[in-house]
């Protein structure tokens, strides 16, 4: 089983040069809690960012990295990576990485749904809807983010 996953991973990374029309750099804030508090008591504008890197084709390889500061003393990271389908401005990804809240380190995976829209020349307004399991607290959550996309060498 092994061998086979790893030769698709291989056939893949062999295709993916060609296929990739544009190199995304997106930033994004959850949108909860750039307006209100939340249940963990994190207050209005508590900075909670999602950086990704996208390379764009047909099929897309992502990684992320998200990054909320609540407060000094409660700082949580997650990396992904991911690989989902692209049609035109709009995404599908599915993607699992790792989550370190408080130097507590846990699994995360999950599905994201991003959707541009063209505001100047390579420039895009963002919103990308989570839905994810965090191993940290053990539940699923969904999370809406907005933000701006960069698309490099875009075709």
């Amino acid at each position: 089983m092994k061998k086979i996953l790893l030769s698709i991973l291989l056939l893949l990374s062999i295709n993916l040069p060609a296929q990739v029309k544009s190199l995304d750099i997106t930033l994004l804030q959850d949108a909860k809690l750039a307006v209100m508090s939340d249940s963990y008591g994190n207050k209005p504008f508590t900075t909670d960012l999602l950086g990704r890197i996208a390379f764009v084709g047909d099929i897309g390889i992502t990684l992320s990295y998200s990054y909320e500061l609540a407060m000094l003393k409660n700082i949580y990271t997650n990396r992904l990576f991911g690989s989902g389908y692209t049609y035109k401005n709009s995404q599908v990804l599915f993607e699992f990485g790792e989550i370190n809240h408080n130097q507590e380190y846990s699994n995360s995976f999950g599905f994201n749904i991003k959707q541009d829209f063209k505001f100047c020349k390579n420039g895009f307004i963002s919103i990308d809807y989570q839905y994810f399991h965090r191993g940290d607290i053990d539940k699923w959550r969904g999370s809406i983010f907005f933000g701006l996309t960069y698309k490099m060498f875009a075709k």
